[in-house]
């Protein structure tokens, strides 16, 4: 009987030891804060920053899950010896950044007010969150609404008094460890190509576009990464995607503006900042050729739509 009280003292612990260096590195006390005890332990935190606060997260324990992070961007220590950083890109609505245990992650945030959320897991569900981040030893990008839904719920608990509060978030509990196991044991869908020879190489470039969309993607820098000269990753990247490198590059920046015109309400001139246009006009421009409209016709569309469901 001793063995089983133990454990989740010994969770509650590290949940405890987690969430003190979060709120010492941020540096403010959280403005939403709920957190279910039993197995697994579970605590949701929600912290509002002002403008270019940059905040840096120290090695934990644990598993961390960034939630809504609108719009800070986060870099990572490659080699815990050095002080070099490889940039990791801006979030996007419905993306959760995992961080792994022992990494040093550093957040800058763009221009405003800044929510920085997450979720801290201790037992049960603990063991998905690390085979979704596997090896890696920097932070790993994950698009899923359920999982932001879920932080949304959790968090709107904090100040809610109403009979059932508890029973209502023990279940939210079990899903969220259901839905981990889940997205840790179901293979993310692959990124269709044209050909048929799936190129690890070209993958990863793919990947490469999409997590630094916001940066310059030039010819030469993308070749320089897939370790071929410029000629030849030309001809290898249209075989595999059936398109110049440069209409790929503008469709995921066209694909990822779209993303948050729709999403959220950050200001244009933020989104084209985010997608690598090089202004709110270059994005306009953009826009109106590809699309037929412009980025602000568009969030006028989308709020009319929402209006009337």
């Amino acid at each position: 009987m001793g063995h089983f009280e133990q454990v989740p003292v010994a969770n509650e612990a590290k949940l405890a030891a987690t969430s003190r260096l979060v709120r010492e590195a941020v540096g403010v006390p959280p403005v939403a804060r709920w957190r279910h005890r039993g197995d697994p332990v579970v605590l949701a935190e929600s912290y509002l920053l002002p403008s270019r606060s940059k905040v840096v997260l120290p090695r934990f324990e644990i598993p961390i899950i960034g939630i809504q992070l609108d719009g800070y961007k986060v870099t990572f220590a490659k080699d815990t010896q050095r002080d070099d950083t490889e940039v990791f890109p801006y979030s996007t609505p419905n993306r959760c950044v995992l961080i792994p245990p022992d990494t040093v992650s550093y957040w800058t945030p763009g221009p405003g007010n800044v929510t920085l959320s997450g979720i801290y897991v201790v037992g049960r569900g603990e063991e998905s969150i690390r085979r979704l981040i596997g090896s890696s030893r920097k932070p790993v990008m994950l698009r899923d609404t359920i999982l932001v839904a879920l932080a949304r719920q959790m968090l709107g608990l904090a100040a809610n008094r109403r009979q059932g509060v508890e029973e209502y978030g023990a279940r939210l509990v079990d899903y969220l460890v259901a839905h981990l196991d889940w997205l840790s044991r179901t293979p993310p869908p692959k990124r269709p190509v044209r050909n048929t020879t799936y190129d690890a190489v070209m993958s990863m470039i793919l990947s490469l576009i999409e997590d630094n969309i916001e940066q310059p993607l030039t010819i030469k820098r993308l070749a320089a990464k897939a370790g071929m000269s410029p000629a030849l990753f030309r001809k290898r990247f249209a075989d595999t995607t059936g398109m110049p490198v440069h209409s790929y590059v503008l469709k995921e920046r066209i694909e990822r503006a779209c993303e948050l015109i729709d999403e959220c309400n950050l200001p244009l001139a933020a989104i084209a900042a985010q997608c690598g246009f090089s202004s709110q006009s270059h994005m306009t421009r953009v826009f109106r050729r590809e699309l037929g409209v412009t980025p602000a016709e568009r969030r006028r569309t989308e709020i009319h739509a929402s209006s009337r469901d």
